[in-house]
Parts: C-alpha cells; sequence; structure tokens
C-alpha cells in the first residue's frame, strides 16, 4: 500500500477512470483504476480529488502508467469538496505542485506540505495572506523561491528595516538603487 494525494481524476471508458496521485515515496504518478465506477468494494468513492488514500499498485508494461488494484481512505478532506472557494484553493496548490515537480520525483517535504496544508485547508478559512505564505512556502519546495535576504540586483545582504522593491524579472527584493530601468 502507498499512502497517495489524489491530484484530479477522469473518466477513461465506460467505467474506468484515470487517477493523478502524489506519494511521498513514488511522487507523482498516473494510473488507471479498472472498472473503479463498477466496483465498490475496491474503490467505492475512495478516488476523489483532495482525499489521502492508500493505494494497492502494480506496474503496467505497455506505457508510463500504473494499475491502482484497490483503495481505502484515510483522510477524504470531505469539508473542502463542499466549499467552492476551498476547492478552487485546493486545486491551484495541487495543480502547481503537479506542474512543477516533474513524474516519479518523490519528494517527501512536497507532500507533507500538501496534506498538512489539505488539513489546513478543511479546518478553517485562511486569510488571503496566509495563502499568500503557504503559495511561497509552495513554490520554495518546488526550487522557485523569491529571494527576500539578498538583493537580486546587486547580490549584497539586505539589512533590517532596510527599504528594498520586489522586482519579478529578477525573482526578489532590490535596492532601489539597483532595480532595473
Amino acid at each position: 500500500m502507498v499512502s497517495s494525494l489524489i491530484l484530479k481524476k477522469q473518466d477513461r471508458g465506460e467505467a474506468d477512470e484515470l487517477v493523478v496521485f502524489l506519494s511521498r515515496e513514488l511522487g507523482w504518478l498516473r494510473g488507471i483504476a479498472k472498472n473503479a465506477k463498477k466496483s465498490r468494494v475496491r474503490f467505492g468513492g475512495h478516488l476523489e480529488t483532495f482525499s489521502l488514500v492508500d493505494l494497492t499498485l502494480r506496474p503496467r508494461k505497455k506505457d508510463d502508467l500504473v494499475w491502482i488494484d484497490e483503495s481505502q481512505v484515510i483522510h477524504g478532506h470531505i469539508g473542502i469538496r463542499s466549499d467552492i472557494a476551498k476547492v478552487t484553493r485546493a486545486a491551484y496548490f495541487l495543480e502547481l505542485a503537479s506542474v512543477f515537480l516533474p513524474e516519479d520525483s518523490p519528494d517527501a517535504d512536497l507532500f507533507d506540505f500538501l496534506h498538512d496544508f489539505l488539513d489546513s485547508l478543511e479546518s478553517g478559512n485562511p486569510s488571503s495572506l496566509c495563502l499568500l505564505l503557504d503559495e511561497i512556502r509552495l513554490l520554495g519546495l518546488l526550487g522557485y523561491s523569491p529571494r527576500f535576504d539578498v538583493c537580486t540586483g546587486c547580490g549584497k545582504p539586505l539589512e533590517p528595516g532596510q527599504e528594498g522593491v520586489f522586482s519579478p524579472p529578477l525573482g526578489g527584493v532590490c535596492h532601489r538603487l539597483c532595480i532595473p530601468a
């Protein structure tokens, strides 16, 4: 069994589902849940987006997908799916992770962050500032963190209380004199 977060799923034929998921051990993968729409014993609503599940997997011979033989829900995050604002926020964070993290690249810190983020989102309504800070943390885990400790124009350290300006093209804060014209 592999603990996984369900990132998204889509129908594949009349009875099967294509599931994109992220696991701590395997990174993000895509798998086929054969007869998922018909088998309530093996899948019975377990493959819902945002759910933390245990999956039984086996490799497929002809492509990069895996077979998903069975699933068990650990935490369904139902409180997210019942609130459109939470669905939007959760989908955005999971999409960022799936776009920037290469397939088959395990990242335990990213998995733990996303799991904690979904738990936090489900249990409350985080402020816009909290979501922005979580977004910065997520981008940092993915290797795209803006720099706040040094001037991205000249490379010198920024002193506490020193005024700076954020420069998106340079990816961080700059001294006022270092801003490109």
